[in-house]
């Protein structure tokens, strides 16, 4: 967002409206905090569908807790390499 000229201050105002983990990825993807409805289609666009599945579990264990059949490394790795690809945005 500083790239495209906002101050901090607008940045700060901004990321404090995303209140959600989807939001928050919206306004990181999409410049703004009301675009969720196009976050796994962006996710899936630039960093494939591994990434989606990595998306939709960690939203899906915030509210549920993780079953006791999920692969935690697995998701711990996908969610290093989301976290590495959303930092490449920078």
């Amino acid at each position: 967002m500083l790239d495209s000229g906002k101050s901090f201050e607008e940045c700060e105002v901004a990321w404090t409206k995303a209140e959600t983990f989807k939001q928050k990825l919206a306004l990181t993807l999409c410049g703004d905090h009301r675009h969720t409805y196009r976050v796994l289609d962006e996710i899936e666009l630039r960093f494939g569908p591994e990434a989606v599945d990595t998306v939709t579990a960690c939203n899906q264990m915030t509210h549920t807790g993780a079953s006791e059949n999920v692969d935690l490394a697995n998701l711990i790795n996908g969610t290093r390499t989301l976290s590495a690809s959303l930092k490449t945005l920078e």
